[in-house]
């Protein structure tokens, strides 16, 4: 998110004790707001409560510009002005800027600034060097002359387009101006700029304002439209967001909440990071519903139509998740659990890693349902039609599964059990490797056209018989 102007408070031209600034339009907890007060004579300025000096340039005599920083609280956006208290009368003018889509802890970047003593037409501040891409440029002025003030630039760089903030008017007290532009660069911004229409001594201020580095917030967003709705960055939350049309809902960062998210037409619904949450997203027509990262969560997910419902990295988890026409479902990685998943139609349904769940997944349909890695729970699954159920490795469970149609229900690997499966039509049961449970397959040896494979390398009839992790006893019904 781009910093971004709210809007500007001003004070009266007054010659006084105080600088009482009405508070800015629309002001809302958590803006960034930069007050510049403006004295034709140099005096000490105690501002209210909270608020904190960033720099103040002035003459000798003459001519006094300071700025000040505060992040609104509720008691800000509930006043009505804010007043800045003088050592002693002078002519002043004040402006609070309110500004959003800041650094919410370090939103000032950089600053500098000078009294320039020659009278001249223009004001003049020294270099600052961002440390952040995409800073807010402010370029601020005084002076005491009948004069206003035009033509914001900087040396190196220059933004193409310079806005203006407030140019306020005070002859014979203290005019004051602000002008910005958004900087991509992080390189010295050389000198800044202010062209004033008479000359005059007078203080030029430069202020670099960071960007918000993380904690977006996307609350009940909607695009329709071909277009992108997107966070990027830490702590990003997209909650109850829709995007209509074609384009890309994402949210890409550390921390990442996609809640109640909605993707209709060509497009891609995506979250990318550590400790993501799709819950209860959806995602309909062609497209891609993932996550990818570190425990990600997608529950109650759910793609229609013709694309891929993934999750990629550790400690993923699939709840009750839906992927409906032709596609993939899967999830690739370390402790992975897919829970009540169902696929429909023609595709597969896939567990990659260590320490896989599968539990109660459906697979209906031309395809696979698929396991493979060390520690693969396959419990209450079902494929059917034509294609595999499979869990491939060490240390397997497969129970109450069943397979319908033409295909193979096979654990292959060390320690695997089938426990309460039953193959129905054409195909093969079998379990390959050493220390294998067989238990209540029933019938299985009057199935014509069926076979039943248990291979143990390096073991003979009479092991397999006493050791007490095999059970062969329907073996021979």
């Amino acid at each position: 998110m781009a910093v971004t102007l709210r809007s500007v408070g001003i004070s009266p031209a007054i010659n006084s004790t105080t600088c009482i600034i009405v508070k800015p339009a629309g002001l809302a907890v958590g803006d960034l707001m930069i007050a510049q007060v403006g004295l034709y004579a140099p005096r000490t300025i105690t501002p209210p409560s909270g608020w904190t000096l960033i720099r103040t340039d002035a003459g000798a005599t003459i001519d006094q510009s300071s700025l000040y920083t505060k992040i609104a609280v509720q008691a800000d956006v509930d006043a009505t002005d804010f007043t800045f208290t003088l050592s002693a009368t002078t002519n002043n003018k004040g402006a609070i800027s309110a500004w959003y889509g800041h650094d919410a802890t370090t939103p000032i970047n950089a600053h500098n600034g000078q009294y320039n003593a020659t009278a001249s037409t223009t004001v003049t501040s020294p270099q600052i060097t961002p440390l952040v891409a995409n800073c807010m440029i402010l370029m601020v002025g005084s002076h005491t002359a009948n004069a206003t003030f035009s033509d914001y630039a900087i040396q190196y760089n220059n933004p193409a387009s310079w806005n203006e903030a407030y140019d306020l008017l005070y002859y014979g007290g203290a005019s004051i101006a602000m002008g910005y532009a958004i900087r991509p660069e992080t390189t010295a911004t050389g000198l800044g700029t202010i062209t004033i229409s008479a000359s005059s001594s007078n203080t030029g201020q430069l202020v670099a304002i960071a960007p918000v580095a993380g904690v977006t917030h996307y609350g009940a967003a909607t695009l329709s439209g071909s277009g992108v709705l997107a966070g990027i960055g830490r702590g990003i939350f997209a909650g109850k967001s829709t995007l209509s049309g074609t384009g890309l809902l994402s949210a890409i960062g550390r921390g990442i909440f996609a809640a109640k998210a909605t993707l209709t037409g060509v497009g891609t619904l995506t979250a990318n990071a550590v400790t993501t949450l799709i819950s209860k997203a959806t995602l309909a027509g062609t497209g891609l519903l993932s996550a990818i990262g570190v425990r990600i969560y997608a529950a109650k997910a759910t793609l229609a139509g013709i694309g891929s419902l993934a999750t990629a990295g550790s400690f993923l988890r699939y709840g009750a998740s839906t992927l409906a026409g032709i596609g993939t479902l899967t999830a690739k990685g370390v402790i992975t659990a897919i829970g009540k998943v169902i696929l429909a139609g023609a595709g597969t349904l896939t567990g990659l890693g260590r320490l896989i769940a599968i539990g109660k997944s459906t697979l209906s349909g031309t395809g696979t349902l698929a396991a493979v890695g060390r520690g693969v729970f396959i419990s209450k699954a079902t494929l059917a039609g034509t294609g595999l159920l499979s869990a491939i490795g060490g240390v397997y469970k497969l129970g109450a599964a069943i397979l319908s149609g033409i295909g193979t229900l096979i654990g292959i690997g060390h320690i695997t059990a089938i426990g309460k499966a039953t193959l129905s039509g054409i195909g093969s049961l079998s379990a390959i490797g050493a220390f294998f449970r067989l238990s209540q397959i029933k019938k299985i040896a009057r199935i014509p056209d069926r076979t039943l494979n248990v291979t143990i390398p390096d073991r003979s009839l009479d092991q397999i018989a006493t050791d007490r992790d095999i059970n062969i006893k329907t073996i021979t019904e």
